[in-house]
């Protein structure tokens, strides 16, 4: 896409997106890391923490079908 074709929204994303890497740099030099086993611990727990039981959809009053 040429530069005059681009709306705010992909600059936006643009510029967000380099600030993001920009900050994981930062992280990485300044060994805020953690190991790929160590994040997926951190995954699995968190997911245990925040499951959630499927929707079953509204019922009608008084239970049945």
């Amino acid at each position: 896409m040429t530069d005059d074709r681009r709306s705010r929204t992909d600059v936006s994303a643009e510029a967000y997106f380099k600030m993001k890497v920009a900050q994981g740099l930062a992280d990485v030099v300044a060994g805020r890391v953690v190991t790929d086993d160590e994040a997926r611990k951190r995954f699995a727990k968190w997911l245990d923490a925040n499951r959630r039981l499927p929707d079953r959809g509204a019922r009608p009053a008084g239970g049945q079908v």
